[in-house]
């Protein structure tokens, strides 16, 4: 019988482990990196204003921006991206308005903005799409639109003046300011129904006016004539049409004045401003520019 194998020999005792060292009191541990602030993308729900002279249904631009049911005989004229009282933006999703959030997140303007606008954007964005001659619009400077917001806060919604800047998306016609005093001479000369809607009193006197007159008379005289243009009965200018138009149809096109019209009226009911197109408009292309001043006056037209 054999001898039974010796036993193994003994695994060797583990060395002592060393003992923990003791983390560093004065090292911090290193910030996580800053993660990237995140900003959304909300939609809003914008204003859209009926005027007349707006395009018509689903052949407006605004229409089709609003994502709207269009009405085919309902004018889409103007889309509103602000804050404005009389058509306030709003959030597409909870319907909360612009100008709420706006104030709850001043850092979205940016300090600057928001010390001085508060909840307000200090722009209004508008679409425009335009059928026909805009009405005249007169721009107030900041002092003569304090002044009218403080008397009639219902018409005047803000103490706002309003600088404009215009880009074309397509061609587009602008008349801004007024004629030259010898061309106002001129159509005076050759435009009697003009004459007779202006008086024969404020007539003479811009026709005594040289071109290089100035000051506080000269402008007297304009804005009285101005007025009285713009403020005659709607039975005075029907009756100056009618003149206009019988005189037209027997004067030859060389007798008008500056080339300005470029069409013969053709009915009694013929709106002025469809009818004669001013050559010298400012007529932006696609993608050009033009910016309007306070104060002045300006009138958007299309071909």
């Amino acid at each position: 019988m054999e001898d039974p194998p010796p036993p193994p020999p003994p695994e060797p005792e583990p060395e002592p482990a060393a003992a923990a060292a003791s983390p560093r009191r004065d090292v911090e541990p290193s910030p996580p990196p800053p993660q990237p602030r995140r900003r959304l993308l909300r939609r809003l729900r914008s204003a859209v204003q009926h005027y007349e002279w707006g395009r018509r249904g689903d052949a407006s631009l605004v229409a089709r921006l609003a994502a709207q049911d269009p009405d085919p005989a309902r004018p889409y004229a103007e889309l509103w991206m602000g804050t404005h009282p009389s058509g306030p933006s709003t959030f597409l999703d909870d319907g909360e308005l612009l100008g709420d959030w706006l104030a709850r997140n001043p850092d979205a303007l940016g300090p600057a903005v928001a010390a001085r606008w508060g909840g307000d954007l200090p722009f209004l964005f508008k679409v425009l799409s335009v059928a026909k001659a805009l009405s005249i619009q007169a721009h107030p400077d900041k002092k003569l639109a304090e002044v009218l917001h403080a008397l009639r806060p219902s018409t005047y919604k803000d103490d706002n003046h309003k600088p404009e800047m215009a880009i074309a998306i397509t061609e587009f016609r602008v008349l801004c300011g007024f004629a030259s005093i010898e061309e106002l001479k001129d159509i005076l000369r050759t435009v009697p129904e003009v004459e007779g809607l202006v008086g024969h009193e404020d007539a003479g006197k811009l026709m005594s006016m040289k071109e290089y007159d100035g000051g506080s008379e000269v402008r007297s005289i304009l804005q009285s004539a101005f007025a009285k243009l713009m403020t005659a009965s709607k039975d005075m200018v029907s009756e100056a049409i009618s003149k206009l138009i019988s005189r037209l149809n027997i004067e030859s096109k060389e007798m008008l004045p500056m080339d300005c019209c470029s069409n013969t009226v053709r009915s009694g009911s013929a709106i002025v401003s469809n009818e004669f197109r001013v050559t010298d408009f400012p007529s932006p292309n696609e993608n050009e520019l033009i910016f309007f001043s306070s104060p002045q006056l300006e009138l958007y037209t299309v071909d």
